[in-house]
C-alpha cells in the first residue's frame, strides 16, 4: 500500500508497460507499469553532485554516493541521496493571481483583505487604506463598497523539499542453484509551503471594542471581512514523511526453471502541521477587549494590533498517520513444452498481502484556550489481500516453423484471481498476440481487464477532506446570467472499486533497407466503469451542461439545509454569497464513482539513428493523440467529451529530439508541444493557445584513462530553454483561481542545472 521513492542513481533502467496489467501485476496496474530495475552489480564507488535553478527562483540541490563491491558468490551495493529544492513563490509568476485582468481576464478576487470590509445593516462598507483604525468615523465609509484580497498573497507555488535516502542491495549465492538476496530503502523527506487561507470567515466586532465603528447608526455588534494574512503571515502546511521497506528472497534453479520466494515489509509514519491558523478563542476576547492597548483591531490598513494579542491568536493543527504493509510472494517460471517454433513458456505465481493506514492523534489549537485532541480520523481495517495468477506465452510460428507471411506469431495469455477483505473477488484476464509477416514488420495487440480497490485516502472521511462553499455559476437559464450553488467537497463514503477493459492494436516498423530506422504505431481503448474521480473540474459547466450533471444537482435546497451549510465549520466563504440569498442547487462534488470513462487514441513512436560527423546522431519524436475521453455520471446521462478542457488532457502531445554523440561528447535538444484547446468554463468560450518550449541538454565524459578526470562526466542541462510562460487561461475550479493550467503546463519557467559525476 505504501509506495518506496527510488533516487535515479540507484536505476539501472526503467522498464514500461503502456497498458492494463492487472493480470500479472494486481489491482494498481489498471492504466499500466512502470518498474525500476535497481543497480545491482554495481562494482567501485560513484559521486554525483547537480546544482540547479529557474532562473533564481527554487533553486534545487542534490547530491548522491554510490558504493558497490562484488565478489565471486555475490555482491553488496549501498546509495546515498540528498535533495534539496527550494519553494517556488507565487509572487514570482504573474499568472498566479485572482486578479486576472492585467491578463486579459476577470477579477476574481474575494471579499477578504487587509485592510477589510464592514458588513452592517445588510451592506458591506470598504475600510480605507492608510490609516491605522483609530478615530475611524461612519463619514470615511461608504455604502456598497468592497474590499478584495488575492487570495495567493504569499503562498507558494512549489513546495520547500528536502529529501535522504539510503538504499542497499545484498546477493549473495549459497550454492549452484540457490540464492539469497535483500535489499532495502529508507527514506525521510520534508515539506513546507504556504498555502490559501483555509479558514476565512466573518468576524464580529463587538461595540465594546474600542476601534469599533457604526456605519448605519445602530449600535450593533459589527461584521469585518479581514484577511490575517498580514498579520500571522500566510498559513503553511508543513510535513516529515518516514518511508522504511525492506525486501528478503531465495532464487533456486531448477534445470531452465527459476522459482522465487520473498516477503516484502513497508511503513510509513507521516507528520503534518498546519501553522498560522486563526484561533477564533482568543480572538474573540481579543475583540471584546476594551483596552487599546491590547484590543484586537480589524479597522486599520495593518496589521495594527499589539504584536503580543497577534501571537496570541495564532494556531495550529498537528496529525500523525502510519501506514504498514506485508506482504508474500511465491512465483516460478520457465519452459514448459517443446514446441515446433520454439518453447512455450509458463509463469505462475501467489500472493498475499496485508496492508494497514491509519490516524495517529490529532492536536488542535484553533477554537478551544488549551489544545484539544480529536478522535482519530476513521480508517477501514487492515485490507487483507490473497491473489493466483498464471501466463503462458505460446510460440506459434518462429524459427523453427515459418510460412509465408508468418514469420513470427507468439500468442500469451495470462489471469489474475485476487480476493479483497473489504471488496470481494475479482478475476482479471489478459490476451496478446505479436505478428511478425515481414522481416521488420510486426503487429501486435492485446486485450485485457483490470480492478482497482479505492485507496485508503480515497476513504477517509475527516475534516481535511470535507468542504462546503457557495459558487456563483453560470446559468443560461438565469435573466442575470448566473445562479448560486452550494458545492459539497470531500470523499463519497460509498465508493467503490473501479474496473476497466482495455485494447490495444499496435504496429512496429524496422526495414532492413533503411537500418536505424524504427517506428511504432499503438491504437488504445481503455473503457473505464466506476471511474473514481471527482467533477469539480467541471464546475463552472454544472449548470451550463444540466442534462450531463443533473444527476449530481439537487433542486432548490431548503432554508433549513442551507442554514446547516451555513452553520458548519467546513463552510468556507470564498465570493461573500449571504445565506439568505436564492440557491437553484446543491451541487455533490466529492470524489466518487463516475459510470463511465471512455478514452481511446493513438502513441506513435519514430526514431531514425545514422552516422554523422565521426558520431552517431538520432532523430526522433513521441506522441499521443487522443480521440476521446467521455465520461457519464450516471448510466442514464448524457456523456461529455472532456479532452481538450481546462484540468483535463489536450488532444495532442508530442515530444521530438535531435541528438549527437562522439567520443565522449553528446548532446541533445527536444522540442515539447502541447496542443492549443477551448476554455468553456467561461461564458464565452476562449481559445487557450498551444505551448511549445524547447530541452537542451549538453555533456562530455572524459576519456582518460588515469588521473582526476577518469571517470568524470559533466552534464549541463535547461528545460524550457526559451523561458516561454505558460499560455493565458481563465482557470476557475471551485475556490481555485489562476491564470494558468497546471494540469496541462508547469509554472517553473527556464531550468538550468549542472551536474557532476565522478566514478572512483
Amino acid at each position: 500500500a505504501q509506495r518506496q521513492a527510488i533516487d535515479l542513481e540507484q536505476a539501472q533502467r526503467v522498464e514500461i508497460v503502456p497498458d492494463g496489467s492487472s493480470a500479472i501485476y494486481g489491482s494498481d496496474a489498471v492504466a499500466g507499469v512502470v518498474n525500476v530495475i535497481t543497480r545491482l552489480n554495481f562494482h567501485g564507488a560513484e559521486s554525483s553532485f547537480r546544482i540547479g535553478t529557474a532562473d533564481g527562483d527554487a533553486q534545487e540541490y542534490q547530491f548522491s554516493q554510490l558504493l558497490g563491491t562484488q565478489w565471486a558468490s555475490g555482491g553488496l551495493v549501498l546509495a546515498y541521496e540528498f535533495y534539496k529544492r527550494d519553494n517556488l513563490l507565487a509572487a514570482d509568476r504573474p499568472y498566479a493571481t485572482e486578479d486576472l485582468r492585467v491578463l486579459g481576464g476577470p477579477d476574481r478576487r474575494g471579499n477578504y483583505a487587509n485592510p477589510g470590509t464592514i458588513f452592517a445593516g445588510g451592506q458591506g462598507y470598504a475600510i480605507p487604506a492608510g490609516q491605522n483604525g483609530s478615530g475611524l468615523t461612519p463619514a470615511s465609509l461608504a455604502a456598497g463598497t468592497l474590499n478584495r484580497g488575492d487570495r495567493w498573497l504569499g503562498t507558494d507555488l512549489l513546495p520547500d523539499q528536502r529529501r535522504h535516502s539510503v538504499f542497499a542491495s545484498l546477493s549473495q549465492d549459497l550454492g549452484r542453484a540457490l540464492r539469497f538476496y535483500a535489499n532495502s530503502l529508507v527514506t525521510w523527506r520534508n515539506f513546507d509551503v504556504a498555502v490559501q487561507p483555509s479558514g476565512d470567515a466573518r468576524r464580529t466586532v463587538p461595540v465594546s471594542n474600542p476601534f469599533y465603528v457604526d456605519p448605519v447608526g445602530t449600535r450593533q455588534p459589527i461584521g469585518v471581512n479581514y484577511s490575517f494574512v498580514r498579520d500571522l503571515g500566510p498559513e503553511r502546511s508543513r510535513g516529515q514523511v518516514q518511508a522504511y521497506g525492506a525486501t528478503a528472497g531465495l532464487e533456486a534453479r531448477l534445470g531452465a526453471w527459476r522459482i522465487d520466494v520473498h516477503g516484502n515489509w513497508g511503513k510509513q509514519v507521516e507528520n503534518y502541521d498546519q501553522i498560522n491558523l486563526v484561533h477564533t478563542a482568543p480572538l474573540a476576547g481579543a475583540l471584546a477587549d476594551t483596552n487599546p492597548a491590547t484590543a484586537y483591531n480589524l479597522l486599520g490598513d495593518g496589521p495594527n494590533t499589539n504584536p503580543t494579542t497577534i501571537e496570541s491568536v495564532r494556531g495550529y493543527t498537528k496529525s500523525r498517520y502510519y501506514g504498514e504493509s506485508w506482504s508474500a510472494t511465491l512465483r516460478a517460471d520457465g519452459p514448459l513444452i517443446g514446441l515446433p517454433a520454439g518453447a512455450a513458456r509458463l509463469a505462475v505465481g501467489a500472493e498475499y498481502r496485508q496492508e494497514r493506514y491509519r490516524a495517529g492523534e490529532t492536536i488542535l489549537y484553533t477554537s478551544t484556550l488549551t489544545p484539544s485532541v480529536a478522535a482519530p480520523v476513521p480508517y477501514p481495517g487492515a485490507r487483507k489481500v490473497s491473489a493466483a495468477y498464471a501466463e503462458l506465452l505460446l510460440p506459434v510460428f518462429g524459427e523453427g516453423l515459418t510460412i509465408p507471411g508468418f514469420r513470427r506469431v507468439d500468442l500469451s495469455a495470462a489471469i489474475r484471481a485476487e480476493h479483497y477483505s473489504d471488496f470481494g473477488g475479482t478475476q482479471n484476464p489478459k490476451l496478446g498476440f505479436t505478428w511478425e509477416s515481414l522481416r521488420g514488420l510486426t503487429v501486435r495487440g492485446s486485450y485485457g481487464t483490470s480492478f482497482r480497490a479505492p485507496l485508503f485516502n480515497e476513504l477517509r472521511q475527516d475534516p481535511t477532506s470535507i468542504g462546503y462553499f457557495a459558487w456563483p455559476a453560470a446559468d443560461p437559464l438565469s435573466p442575470t446570467g448566473t445562479s448560486n450553488l452550494l458545492v459539497i467537497r470531500g470523499n463519497d463514503p460509498d465508493l467503490r472499486p473501479e474496473r476497466a477493459t482495455s485494447w490495444t492494436l499496435g504496429l512496429d516498423l524496422k526495414p532492413a533497407f533503411l537500418p536505424g530506422f524504427r517506428a511504432g504505431v499503438t491504437w488504445f481503448d481503455v473503457d473505464y466503469r466506476d471511474r473514481i474521480a471527482s467533477p469539480v473540474a467541471n464546475l463552472a459547466n454544472f449548470l451550463i451542461n444540466r442534462n450531463v450533471y443533473d444527476p449530481i444537482l439537487s433542486p432548490n435546497p431548503s432554508p433549513a439545509r442551507i442554514a446547516e451549510i451555513y452553520a458548519s465549520p467546513y463552510y468556507i466563504d470564498i465570493f461573500g454569497i449571504p445565506q439568505t440569498a436564492p440557491f437553484v442547487a446543491e451541487a455533490d462534488a466529492r470524489l466518487q464513482n463516475l459510470s463511465s470513462v471512455r478514452q481511446s487514441g493513438i502513441d506513435v513512436d519514430l526514431a531514425y539513428s545514422f552516422g554523422l560527423g565521426g558520431g552517431r546522431a538520432e532523430l526522433g519524436a513521441v506522441g499521443t493523440y487522443i480521440f476521446h475521453i467521455r465520461q457519464a455520471l450516471t448510466a442514464t446521462a448524457a456523456p461529455i467529451d472532456v479532452v481538450d478542457t481546462v484540468g483535463n488532457p489536450v488532444d495532442l502531445r508530442g515530444r521530438a529530439r535531435v541528438t549527437w554523440s562522439a567520443g565522449g561528447f553528446d548532446a541533445a535538444l527536444f522540442v515539447n508541444h502541447a496542443d492549443g484547446y477551448l476554455n468553456r468554463t467561461t461564458a464565452t468560450p476562449q481559445k487557450v493557445q498551444a505551448w511549445t518550449t524547447f530541452d537542451l541538454n549538453l555533456g562530455y565524459r572524459f576519456t582518460d584513462e588515469s588521473g582526476i578526470f577518469k571517470g568524470l562526466r559533466v552534464a549541463l542541462s535547461a528545460t524550457n530553454l526559451l523561458d516561454a510562460d505558460p499560455p493565458y487561461v481563465t482557470y476557475l475550479v471551485g475556490t481555485y483561481t489562476a491564470g494558468f493550467d497546471a494540469e496541462n503546463a508547469n509554472p517553473l519557467g527556464r531550468f538550468v542545472a549542472l551536474q557532476v559525476t565522478k566514478q572512483w
